[in-house]
């Protein structure tokens, strides 16, 4: 948990933080325009693929704990 500190803190910074009105203007958006969504949805898809990951692999690793490599490839 104390190592996921320093990228939770930067997500929520990067979050917090406002583009510049120049960058804005670069990519074809007013300063005052909300930011599209295809930004939030895909970081909704990583964190969800990233947690699907982590289960599966704790998932796996409770299923075959105590277990030779040899048993594991049997089953």
């Amino acid at each position: 948990m104390l190592t996921a500190m320093p990228v939770l803190m930067l997500l929520w910074w990067r979050r917090s933080l406002s583009e510049s009105p120049r960058y804005l203007v670069s990519r074809g958006r007013l300063p005052g325009q909300p930011a599209h969504s295809v930004g939030l949805l895909l970081f909704g898809l990583t964190t969800a693929v990233l947690g699907v990951g982590v289960v599966c692999t704790v998932a796996f690793g409770l299923s075959t704990a105590g277990r030779s490599l040899e048993e594991v490839s049997r089953s």
